[in-house]
Parts: structure tokens; sequence; C-alpha cells
């Protein structure tokens, strides 16, 4: 019985490209058999290590990797995995049979189903990207106010059965140009800032009209380069969401100084804003920090978010909390 492969055979069997032999060789998944002197016309391979990626193959035929399973159900890798880790739904995880050794997530079609559900939940809730909250078109972004001749304003929105901007004029949604053009409509202030990186952000929420002069402020003050709209909801209420990246910023003329501090407190949901004179200091909730820490402290740290399917920032900050909240009570 012959005991090795050919090229052609194995790229058959696998339903690969030959040159893809190459990978698994080189990977170590397969093996050539000696060939000294070039005896052979060309190289074997062991029949043995062969048939064990077939039958991989074979096993895990109808299964389907993170990437195909996003792709079906029209959502991101990402939101694929995030699925599995919080709802303890099974996957096999197998030697890339085609690209070499690395590991990859393969999920069952009963299993596909199971995260079907999940993934409907995440289809219908709102998706915000930038284009929802910014136009390049016409450089306008989510709610930035518009002022006609009478000085009497008015805001622009995304909308999203419309698939385009425009404005809610005596009830009836009017395009962007036209109604611009109609009413002489321009903005009230200006929205761009040079980008200023930075890892850090304070959240933001408006909930109500009224609040709305905080967004203004934030889109004079550091323009929609350094902002980011996460959620809106313009059905009922005018609840928006951002965030703001960290930097000190300074009163505006547009809105009174007590207003402006009253809005900061009511609406900040995330980091901290502190007023210093006339500066405004926006803190991120998050800190990044660098430490030492024992060898067996740190294996202990990792085997508890391990246990937990989580990180160990997440570990340690819980860890933290509970000591500062145990010596709060004593």
């Amino acid at each position: 019985m012959e005991a090795y492969y050919k090229k052609s055979e194995i790229a058959e069997l696998l339903n690969i490209k030959e040159t893809k032999v190459y990978h698994l060789v080189k990977e170590g998944l397969i093996l050539a058999a000696p060939n000294p002197f070039n005896a052979r016309k060309e190289n074997v391979y062991y029949k043995e290590q062969v048939d064990r990626l077939v039958e991989i193959a074979k096993k895990y035929e109808s299964f389907l990797t993170t990437g195909e399973t996003a792709k079906l159900l029209d959502i991101t890798p990402a939101q694929v995995r995030r699925i599995i880790e919080q709802n303890d739904i099974e996957f096999d995880e197998i030697e890339n049979s085609h690209l070499g050794k690395k590991k990859r997530i393969v999920i069952s079609p009963e299993n596909v189903e199971r995260i079907k559900g999940y993934a409907d939940k995440i289809r219908q809730s709102p998706r915000y990207s930038k284009h929802t909250y910014y136009s390049k078109k016409y450089n306008i972004a989510e709610s930035q106010l518009f002022l006609d001749k009478k000085q009497q304003g008015v805001r622009v929105h995304y909308f999203e059965q419309k698939d385009d901007w425009g404005f809610t004029i005596q009830g009836q949604f009017m395009p962007y140009e036209p109604a611009v053009n109609l009413f002489q409509l321009k903005p009230a202030y200006p929205i761009n800032r040079k980008q200023e990186y930075s890892p850090y952000s304070t959240e933001f929420t408006v909930s109500i009209p009224s609040q709305l002069p905080l967004l203004d402020f934030f889109y004079e003050q550091r323009g929609i380069e350094n902002m980011v709209i996460i959620d809106s909801d313009r059905t009922t209420t005018q609840t928006i969401k951002f965030n703001v990246s960290t930097a000190v910023v300074h009163f505006s003329d547009k809105i009174s100084m007590d207003e402006t501090i009253a809005l900061l407190k009511a609406c900040v949901t995330a980091g901290e804003v502190d007023v210093i004179g006339e500066e405004i200091f926006l803190n991120g909730s998050t800190r990044r920090l660098n430490t030492t820490i024992d060898t067996n402290l740190y294996n202990k740290l990792f085997a508890e978010a391990a246990a937990l399917n989580t990180d160990m920032n997440r570990v340690l900050e819980h860890i933290l909390s509970e000591h500062f909240n145990i010596k709060e009570e004593s």
C-alpha cells in the first residue's frame, strides 16, 4: 500500500491550490519523504499526516469560521466573538489546515443558529458609524445648529429611512441642499479643528432639547475631529451620547459660563470635568497604569481573568474597588 501522496493529490483531497501545500510543509503539518540525490522526480509526502488533515477537514466541513459566520449574519467577526464569549456558545479550535499551525475558531451549524438570534438583535439596534453623524460631502454633523436670516435656529439630521441629510421644517423632511438654498440657512458655528490625538475621552449625554447647547459648545470648541457620537435617539426625545477627547477648553461667548457649567455637570456620564478659572479640564474615565507585581500575584490575576472569561484590567479594577470600599466602610 502506497505510504505517500503527491502534491497534486494533497491539493485535491484538501480542496486547496497546489501552492498551498508548501505552507503545510513549512508549518510542519506534513513532512516530505526523503529524496536523496533527487532520485524521485517530485517530492512526496507521508500519507498518515495528510489523512489526519483530511479527517479534520471532513469533520468540520459544515462548520463556519467566525469570519464566515459574520458574513452570513451581516455582523462583524468581533461581534461574533463577543456573542460567543458572553453567551457560553460552544466552538472548536482547530489547526488551520490551509495556512499552517495557527488555531482558528469554527462553529457548528447548530451554534451558528444560536448566534443568529443574538445577531438579529444587534442588527435591529442603532448602528453608529461616522457617516451616520458626519457628512464629509456637506461638512455637517448630527444635530448641528443652523440659523436663517432672522437668526432662528433649526438642526440638521441624518435621516436613516431617507438615507439622506436634511431638516424637519413645519413637520416635514426637507433635504439638506434645497432647505439651505430656500431658507438661506448657515451654520451657527464652525465644526472643524485640528485633530489632536488622545487615548482618553470624556463621555456626555444630552437627553432633552434644552441640553443641546452643550453639543453646540463642543462642536465649536473641539471640532468633529476630536469628538465621536456613539449613540443617538431622535424618535421622541433628543438623546445624544458623545465622547470628547481629553483637552483643556475655554468658555464660549455664545453660552454663559454659568449655563455651561450647569450643562457640564448635568450631562457628564463618564470621566470628570474640572473648571478652574476660565478653563475647562476634560479628564478621561480611564487611566493607563504601568506597574510591576510579584510573579505569583500576576499568575493568580491571570487565572482569575481566565476563569471569569474577562481581561486582567477588569479583574484588577474590581479588586481595587472592593479594597477601597472596605476601607471607606471601616
